[in-house]
């Protein structure tokens, strides 16, 4: 079987789109093009919330808007974003994973739209002394919107 790879790199691309953003400025261009002012729009945000979470009304979504667009009020924020986007995508963190040799616990929500199953259940792969737990009627980030599970 071929060894399990842990990347990104889901996110499908054209080839031209994936060659453009490895030039910085170009990147930058395109980003700012796709996300601009969407990015600290409060309606689009809010559509944003409806994939992020499986009940939004378990956090305080002044707060949840606050916390992630103000990084997005500083100048070089684009450059930031396109520069954490393209090492994610092709970095393979399985070997890392592999080496690990303490406790580790993976969570899983049970509604996370934004990391599949299969990509989970890739990490559990790697680590296979982990202990798993999915947390129920939960979306991507139950820290915030379960804090009491994940504590």
């Amino acid at each position: 079987a071929p060894a399990t790879r842990l990347t990104l790199s889901r996110v499908r691309l054209p080839s031209l789109v994936l060659f453009l953003f490895k030039i910085p400025i170009i990147a930058s261009v395109l980003f700012f093009m796709a996300m601009g002012k969407k990015a600290t729009c409060r309606a689009s945000f809010e559509k944003v919330l409806e994939r992020y979470y499986f009940d939004s009304s378990r956090v305080d979504c002044d707060d949840v808007f606050y916390g992630y667009t103000r990084p997005m009020r500083h100048s070089g924020w684009v450059r930031g974003a396109v520069e954490i986007v393209r090492a994610m995508r092709d970095y393979d963190s399985s070997d890392d994973a592999r080496r690990l040799d303490i406790p580790v616990l993976i969570l899983n929500a049970s509604h996370d739209k934004i990391v599949p199953r299969p990509e989970v259940e890739n990490l559990q792969k790697c680590i296979p002394h982990a202990e798993f737990q999915t947390i129920s009627d939960c979306g991507h980030n139950p820290h915030e919107e379960k804090p009491d599970v994940v504590r």
